[in-house]
């Protein structure tokens, strides 16, 4: 009888061992799918020029306008940038202003008020200082090309050395 108990407690262990190895040995649960964000639709930031594009001193702007419009295209097929998750596409918006003080002014109000540029590149003493004028108070950001030293301003920044 003994035996017989045995026989049954063993053979009843023997079971549910093997019922507990083919419920672990069974189809594996799927891991859930990451879901992923979606990537936020790029955003459109604007970068003007202000410099001559026309007359004489057109050799000196369309150099500046080429390198500018190089550079936005460049990055824009890298993807563009990405600020805090947000990605941004550039797109160049240029003036002409004739090499002229009324013309740098009136490219800072086209530039700042109806093109809604973030940062200009600008060329020239004449133009830039009229330019600040307007670029200043608006705080956007320029940088300028010019050969000689301009007032301090906070939004401004030379791209010649040591100016």
């Amino acid at each position: 009888m003994k035996s017989r108990a045995s026989f049954i407690v063993v053979t009843a262990l023997v079971i549910m061992s093997v019922i507990t190895l083919l419920i672990g040995c069974g189809q594996p649960t799927p891991e859930p799918t990451p879901t992923l964000e979606p990537t936020p639709t790029p955003k459109v930031l604007k970068y003007g020029v202000c410099a001559a594009l026309s007359g004489t001193p057109a050799a000196w702007g369309l150099g500046v306008l080429w390198g500018v419009e190089q550079a936005a295209e460049e990055l824009n097929e890298a993807g563009g940038v990405t600020v805090a998750g947000q990605p941004y596409i550039f797109e160049v918006v240029k003036y002409d202003d004739k090499y002229t003080t009324s013309g740098g002014k009136a490219a800072g109000e086209y530039l700042v008020y109806e093109a809604k540029v973030r940062a200009i590149s600008s060329l020239g003493t004449a133009p830039t200082i009229s330019l600040l004028e307007v670029t200043e108070p608006a705080k956007v950001i320029v940088f300028h090309g010019c050969n000689s030293k301009l007032p301090s301003y906070y939004w401004c920044y030379s791209r010649v050395a040591g100016l």
